[in-house]
């Protein structure tokens, strides 16, 4: 091809203009917007694609001093622009020109490609190789643009243009390799997936304000990509469909700052395995419709969801299972999100904060935390809601656990689920915390205080809180305003110390004031334990084991499970009437038992309350008598005389001052029955021998043996053996009184 064989002057002012890289401007338009006509531009803005193409091929020499290059502006090319396999020295820049064939630039070597404002039917250029950038800026492509395994030297810029291919990719860069910048923002806009799977982007991939849409399907497909520095997809970005990120690889920050993403029905943003060295964005606006999956993914800084709203109803908003987030994560300042948020098995070195946070997925989990390891704090407080269950079994937290002013919905089974947990530093649920459903405690371990104070806890039928197993290294408050509807248990928990002081239970409507079991304390061990004023139910402190008990007088008055309970101390301070306390162990549900009686006793004794250990251990002997004789009958009544009398002549021994009173009463009444009646010698002493008789009859065995002398008869021998006989049951109940007196060692 020469000069002479050009058609137009367009051609050859194109001609002239290459070989010192001259621009050929001919005419004003935009072919790029939508409804351009280019039937508008007549033959003289007519240039055909073979001349462009042999150009770059060095059809025609350059001239030295210039840097030869095609330049041309404001053309209809036609034709095939075929530069497939070939190696071009020189730039190719068209601006505003339409195109009505696909430019072929597969496998190419060149040294700059440019297309802006320009209108192309596709563009094929899988395998291209550039020594320097290229641009396709501002242009419309409507077919696919293919990219696939092309390397940029430079950067590539798309920034302002519309791809239009629905239904397939409209950009294919499989295996593209970008060294510095892919630039697709200032409006950029693609109709079908944009495809970087495999990618290399050796500096920024810029997706700020771009539109991506292929609903159902891939919006972004970018699997495997790699990322040199920062990928910015924000400031009004949005996507119709997948965002597919898996195993992909971001050496800067990844944000997503105000971007929307819609894919209702499946992933908005599938993140498996990505690794991003710095910080993650998911701020100010940012909305998901559909699943967002970090699951496996690192991420090297922070992860920062503020002002985030997640949806995905009745499946996963967010997956971030084994998720791992070098600094923190942030979900807080009006985050909200509908559907599950799960963070199974995720490791957070510096603090998790979902502070204020809205989580809704009722009848499913709306927090799955299984597992979970937090390096600092877990902050869930100050307006925190959840709808639906908050998991934290088995999570580790190095900081403190607060929940305080949140409130948890899960009606019917357990809000709060943290059996196993651990948190080194305090828990706190206090502060207007409440709870529809269960919290469950089981197996945790505070080293801290764990605060319920003024928490309100509802699980009617079940347990409003499950303690069983719980380690608490300090105080468990559960006062100042706590309630709760439901069994509160700590069986099995060892704690430094609890207070229920203060603290309100509610009987479940249908429940027994006297059955239900409210206050669940079997083998608890703790330095101390205060009770509330009153508990309706049943408190049960079996096998507990407690250093200072605090139970205030109106609490006596209630029926505990005490069998095994053991005690130092025994508080209010000064101690209630002794009575209060022997109506408090004959309140017991089980029935009798003699070891709680023991312990009272043993607890008053120790602080030198003699007296009063010996009105419990009689009362103790009552009810023992009142339990084993069985039911009132007269083979019962029988059975009980032996202990009735026992108990009146000396009170089961524990009230020796009566037996004695008894024994000179009958010494009395012997007295008086043994008297002479007859005229007697003047030197006979007729008072002391009545005396020493009534004695002998009374003293078992006679040991003076006056009565076997005294040959009575009649009345008087009958009252001898009324009087023996009163001896024999008077000694049975004196000598424990003698024994328990000498030894010093009443039980």
């Amino acid at each position: 091809m020469d000069r002479n064989e050009l058609v137009n002057e367009a051609e050859r002012a194109l001609w002239d203009a290459f070989a010192t890289g001259g621009l050929v401007d001919l005419g004003s338009g935009d072919p790029a917007a939508a409804g351009f006509d280019p039937d508008t531009w007549g033959a003289d803005r007519t240039v055909r694609a073979q001349l462009i193409a042999r150009l770059l091929l060095g059809v025609r020499d350059v001239e030295r001093g210039y840097i030869a290059k095609v330049r041309l502006a404001g053309a209809l090319v036609t034709g095939d622009l075929d530069l497939n396999g070939g190696d071009t020295a020189y730039e190719l820049h068209l601006d505003r020109c339409w195109l009505d064939r696909a430019p072929d630039l597969a496998d190419a070597f060149t040294k700059g490609v440019a297309f802006t404002g320009c209108r192309l039917p596709g563009l094929t250029a899988h395998g291209l190789q550039t020594s320097g950038p290229a641009h396709l800026t501002g242009s419309r492509v409507e077919g696919e643009l293919d990219l696939n395994g092309a390397r940029i030297a430079g950067q590539l810029s798309m920034a302002g243009t519309r791809l239009v291919n629905p239904g397939a990719d409209a950009l294919n860069g499989w295996n593209l390799v970008v060294d510095q910048d892919l630039i697709c923002n200032e409006g950029f806009t693609a109709d079908g997936t944009v495809a970087l799977s495999g990618a290399h982007i050796g500096g920024m991939l810029l997706l700020m304000g771009a539109e991506l849409r292929r609903p159902g399907d891939y919006a972004l497909n970018a699997q495997n990509l790699a990322v040199d520095r920062d990928m910015l997809c924000q400031d009004g970005f949005r996507a119709e469909g997948t965002i597919e990120l898996s195993g992909a690889k971001v050496g800067g920050r990844f944000s997503l700052i105000g971007a929307v993403l819609v894919n209702p029905d499946g992933y908005a943003l599938n993140a498996q395995n990505l690794v991003v060295e710095r910080d993650v964005y998911f701020n100010n606006g940012f909305d998901a419709s559909g699943t967002i999956d970090l699951s496996g993914a690192r991420v090297g800084g922070q992860l920062s969801m503020l002002d985030a709203t997640l949806s995905r109803p009745g499946g996963q908003a967010l997956n971030a299972q084994n998720l791992s987030v070098g600094e923190s994560l942030l979900a807080y300042r009006g985050f909200t999100a509908t559907g599950a948020i799960d963070l199974y098995g995720s490791r957070v070195d510096g603090q998790i904060s979902l502070v204020g946070a809205t989580l809704n997925n009722p009848g499913g989990r709306a927090l799955h935390a299984q597992s979970i390891t937090v390096g600092q704090a877990f902050y869930a407080y100050d307006g925190f809601t959840a709808s639906g269950l908050v998991d934290l079994s088995g999570a580790k937290i190095g900081g403190t656990l607060s929940l305080a002013g949140a409130k948890l919905d899960n009606p019917g089974a357990d809000a709060l689920a943290a059996e196993n947990l651990h948190v080194d530093m305090d828990m706190t649920c206090h502060g207007g915390f409440t709870a529809t459903g269960g919290v469950n405690l089981y197996g945790a371990t505070v080293t801290g205080q764990l605060s319920l104070a003024g928490a309100k806890l509802a699980n009617p039928g079940g347990l409003a809180l499950n303690g069983r197993n719980l380690t608490v290294g300090r105080i468990l408050q559960c006062s100042y305003g706590f309630s709760a509807e439901g069994t509160v248990s700590l069986a099995n928990a060892t704690l430094s110390g609890a207070t229920f002081a203060g603290a309100t239970f509610t009987v479940p409507d249908g429940g027994a004031s006297t059955t239900h079991l409210t206050l669940d304390c079997e083998s608890l061990s703790t330095g101390w334990l205060t009770l509330p004023d009153a508990v309706p139910g049943v408190t049960d402190l079996r096998q507990g084991t407690i250093g200072r008990l605090c139970v205030p007088a109106g609490a006596l008055l209630n029926p505990m499970r005490l069998s095994g309970l053991t005690y130092t101390d025994l508080d209010p301070d000064p101690d209630p009437p002794v009575h209060l306390r022997l109506g408090w162990l004959r309140r017991d549900p089980d029935g009798y038992h003699p070891q709680p009686y023991e312990q009272l006793a043993a607890y008053y004794r120790t602080n030198g309350h003699d007296r009063q250990a010996r009105i419990i251990l009689l009362g103790k002997r009552r009810t023992q008598r009142r339990y084993s004789s069985g039911p009132l009958s007269l083979a019962g009544l029988l059975r009980r005389i032996p202990g009735l009398l026992i108990d009146a002549l000396a009170g089961y021994g524990y009230v020796p001052a009566r037996a004695f009173a008894c024994l000179l009463t009958a010494i009395a009444v012997g007295t008086f029955v043994f008297r002479p009646t007859g005229a007697t010698q003047p030197t006979d002493d007729l008072n002391v021998n009545a005396l020493l008789l009534a004695i002998d009859a009374i003293i078992p065995t006679s040991p003076f043996g006056l009565v076997g002398a005294a040959g009575l008869s009649g009345a008087a021998y009958l009252a001898a053996m009324v009087l023996q006989g009163f001896g024999f049951a008077l000694s049975i109940a004196v000598l424990p009184a003698l024994t328990r007196t000498l030894a010093r060692a009443d039980k």
